[in-house]
């Protein structure tokens, strides 16, 4: 029994919001016992304690790493005809994705709709105090996207007072359902520079400033933003349009819409 006891001293922690926990009970045993009877075996009981202790808490970090390590997911569609519903289909298919939030994404592409570079960056909740943060990215090099995840802890009482004072973000699988149904070649201000570049928060927000180049999109088209539709309240891309004119790049900017609601009052939304 005495054995068993010196066991769980050596394992014994106290946690003072540090991580790891700190070996309280080793600590004890070196400052305070002096031991002459038995005193190879309770040593080794001490130490087995702490080899538990190291093990214990060196499981969920290796737990953390092993999740954390970055993943790949092979590109299947053809970048002058990328499918966006079905590569987020894969995504949910590969990560068990719920309730996914879009927080930024950034998109390159021509005038034929070939896409260059993207990538995006979303939330998801897992549980009241766990959210996980992933970063997707594609390399047209090696023809996949490295997504990149990250485990966050918060407190309850936190999490309750962020969502009351931050605005909703856009579900990412309906982000992407609208752009696919939409197509990058309808999402071009002009129609005449060489490629554009899509830049999106996600966050939904209330606009009622200037038309002129301004869209929203619904049923599938888009449609130019009118003085009396204001105020709209959606998620806003905003989208830039690049040419080359003497080794200078010209550029056009304009915003389109998603999910927008037109007409909103100031205590909508």
């Amino acid at each position: 029994m005495k054995m068993i006891g010196f066991t769980i001293l050596g394992a014994f922690t106290l946690n003072f919001g540090t991580n790891p926990p700190i070996p309280i009970g080793f600590i004890v045993y070196l400052l305070f016992f002096s031991i002459t009877k038995n005193k190879a075996a309770k040593k080794g009981a001490v130490y087995l304690g702490l080899f538990l202790f190291i093990l214990a808490s060196g499981i969920p970090f290796a737990q953390k790493f092993l999740y954390e390590f970055p993943r790949h997911l092979e590109v299947v569609q053809e970048y002058g005809d990328f499918d966006f519903a079905d590569h987020w289909g894969r995504m949910q298919d590969r990560f068990d994705l719920r309730n996914a939030e879009l927080h930024r994404l950034r998109l390159t592409y021509d005038k034929e709709g070939e896409v260059s570079e993207f990538d995006y960056y979303f939330k998801v909740r897992e549980t009241n105090d766990r959210r996980v943060d992933y970063r997707v990215e594609l390399s047209l090099e090696d023809h996949h996207f490295t997504v990149n995840r990250r485990i966050h802890h918060t407190q309850q009482t936190y999490n309750f007072i962020h969502h009351q004072n931050r605005n909703e973000h856009m579900e990412i699988g309906r982000f992407f359902n609208q752009l696919e149904e939409v197509g990058l070649k309808e999402i071009q201000p002009d129609n005449e520079y060489h490629f554009y570049k899509i830049d999106v928060g996600g966050e939904y927000y209330r606009f009622a400033g200037n038309v002129r180049r301004a869209y929203y999109i619904r049923n599938k088209d888009v449609h130019p933003l009118k003085e009396e539709d204001l105020t709209v309240y959606g998620v806003g891309m905003s989208v830039t349009g690049f040419d080359r004119t003497e080794g200078d790049y010209i550029k056009s900017r304009a915003l389109y819409f998603m999910d927008a609601a037109l007409n909103v009052d100031e205590e909508e939304g």
